[in-house]
């Protein structure tokens, strides 16, 4: 995401109130974000972290009522 934003590293983090080692461990897979961190970075696109429940194979999905 932070390629698509067109920033550097520093840039980023700065904007987005993470660290620069932060940052460089997750796009590197060292380290995984925190639900909060996950937040402060998809929050520029307009989007909000969320979870879809994992069916078995074959199973129907659950539904799932929309947000007003």
């Amino acid at each position: 995401m932070r390629h698509i934003s067109g920033l550097t590293q520093p840039e980023f983090a700065r904007h987005r109130g993470i660290s620069v080692q932060t940052l460089r461990q997750i796009e590197t897979g060292k380290a995984n974000p925190t639900l909060e961190t996950l937040n402060q970075i998809v929050s520029i696109f307009g989007l909000q972290t969320g979870f879809v429940p994992k069916t078995k194979k074959g199973a129907k999905a659950p539904h799932i009522i929309p947000e007003p």
